[in-house]
């Protein structure tokens, strides 16, 4: 997380999470398979991301990576980079509670 993210950023993830609280953030966690499974029956059966049913899931997307981030850019930008650059290895360590990386760009384009 350290490469992905400063000291200012990582200090910034600790807070939200201690704002959110555990069981907000259970429940974030389990949500993303449900989301990361509606993408890639999207993705599979070739919908456009400017479909509005993948326009409702990116907004949702969106919302709950706010959640993690608390709107921060830099953070959010660095989990484009650490999901970019180790998506396979987070992945493997956590199964489908992540996506991969062609579902964040499925997710990027219909956002625009």
């Amino acid at each position: 997380m350290g490469s992905f993210f400063g000291s200012a950023e990582q200090k910034k993830i600790i807070e939200q999470a201690k704002k959110l609280g555990p069981e907000k953030i259970m429940r974030v966690q389990n949500e993303w398979p449900k989301i990361i499974a509606e993408v890639k029956v999207h993705m599979g059966e070739g919908t456009d991301p400017k479909d509005p049913a993948v326009q409702e899931l990116a907004k949702r997307w969106m919302e709950m990576v706010s959640q993690f981030t608390g709107g921060d850019p830099k953070i959010q930008q660095g989990l484009v980079g650490m999901y970019k650059n180790n998506g396979d290895q987070l992945k493997e360590r956590f199964g489908g509670k992540v996506p991969d990386w062609k579902a964040i760009e499925y997710i990027m384009k219909a956002l625009g």
